[in-house]
């Protein structure tokens, strides 16, 4: 018996290793759990909506239905998408920056969704800053990356971006600078937005479009968190029914109350926030009451009006989806909260010429938030139309 003493004694001293837990300097147990992160991009779902209003002419009636989309105009992968291409998940705890990771897909396509990493930390309370598509700069050492320089705008200041953020790992986080200045908290920091009429292809230099998040979350466990990145941007899809006995042109589609694009020259941070603001349900709204340089604009969607044979034809009792049309996230400003619709289109007359028309409608949605998308059917009529607003719940609802 005596020779099984020593393997007692040194089994139950492993046994009460692997289940001691680390001790802080407050005396609070730490205990060490795996973490797996992935990243994805949320669908774009419905604004919330009313049946909007008819005025008292012969008018076009808008009216809001619920779906989803992954962008009808969108190609499957690589360019052209409005998924995620390239991007990076600033992880920290206690207000500092533990980790930098790098998100990219090695085959170059753009993803939906893609894992991060898998690690072993500490439990307790983590955020998570979440960001693709945008301008960044990165400093990588021993294979990891150490810092990110984030862009708020396109325009430089001398050497330095005229609005950026830097996260250093190890650092606590960062101030938001603007003109060389500190300016504010990362977590209220703004950016220009320049969404009304996005090319997927084309614009923010050929990046895709920009998305961010933030999102603090516990953790207690060996567990799996996916991270949510959110479009900066917002679009709308008009279908036109055209109710009519004759084909009608369309040459110009237009919507009041569209946050304006904040063009190049700055003169302080505009004109919406990096990250989503949220309601009192967490969900995704807007908010631009902090943002004095906010401004809004009367946005032309579509213009054909000076070339009308090129115009779009909708033939007798036919039905047209435009292309999806993007924009900046809104907030209508009129006293009826709504956005103001005006169609400009062409009907042929007795003799076959045609002659300009000119319809009015209320799209009764009272914001247009980031990351969502307001389907709106137009019916074309000859009549006087006496409409009731019905409301819908909304997503989840």
């Amino acid at each position: 018996m005596t020779r099984y003493i020593p393997l007692l004694i040194f089994s139950l001293f492993s046994f009460l290793c692997s289940c001691t837990s680390d001790i802080d300097q407050t005396g609070t147990e730490k205990q060490r759990v795996t973490l797996t992160l992935s990243l994805g991009c949320r669908d774009m779902v419905t604004a919330d909506f009313l049946q909007p209003q008819a005025d008292d002419k012969p008018s076009a009636v808008a009216e809001v239905r619920g779906n989803t989309t992954k962008g009808d105009n969108t190609t499957p992968s690589g360019t052209g998408t409005d998924l995620i291409r390239n991007a990076y998940v600033v992880m920290c705890k206690d207000r500092k920056v533990e980790h930098i990771y790098h998100v990219i897909n090695e085959g170059g396509n753009d993803f939906e969704r893609h894992q991060v990493a898998s690690i072993s930390t500490e439990t307790g309370e983590y955020t998570f800053y979440s960001f693709a598509n945008l301008q960044f700069n990165e400093t990588v050492e021993g294979g990891e990356v150490k810092s990110l320089v984030i862009h708020g705008v396109e325009v430089m200041e001398g050497q330095a971006p005229l609005l950026s953020v830097t996260f250093r790992v190890g650092e606590g986080l960062p101030n938001f600078r603007f003109n060389n200045k500190d300016y504010g908290n990362v977590d209220n920091m703004v950016v220009s937005c320049e969404y009304n009429g996005f090319d997927l292809v084309k614009s923010n230099k050929g990046r895709g479009v920009p998305m961010s998040n933030k999102e603090t979350h516990t953790i207690d466990n060996n567990m799996t968190l996916v991270l949510s990145l959110y479009r900066l941007l917002a679009k709308m899809q008009m279908t036109f029914n055209n109710k009519t006995a004759q084909p009608i042109r369309i040459l110009k589609i237009e919507t009041g109350d569209i946050t304006k694009n904040t063009g190049e020259t700055l003169t302080r941070p505009s004109c919406t926030y990096l990250f989503p603001p949220l309601d009192n349900n967490g969900l995704v709204t807007t908010n631009f009451e902090r943002i004095t340089s906010h401004d809004t604009c009367s946005y032309v969607h579509y213009d054909k009006s000076a070339t009308p044979d090129q115009s779009q034809k909708i033939k007798a009792d036919g039905t047209f989806t435009f292309p999806d049309f993007y924009i900046n996230d809104s907030e209508a400003t009129n006293a009826m909260k709504s956005f103001p619709l005006t169609i400009l289109m062409q009907r042929q007359n007795a003799e076959g010429q045609w002659v300009n028309d000119e319809r009015k409608a209320l799209i009764q949605l009272p914001r247009i938030p980031r990351n969502t998308v307001a389907y709106v059917k137009i019916n074309l009529t000859d009549y006087v139309l006496k409409l009731k607003a019905f409301t819908y719940a909304p997503i989840g609802g």
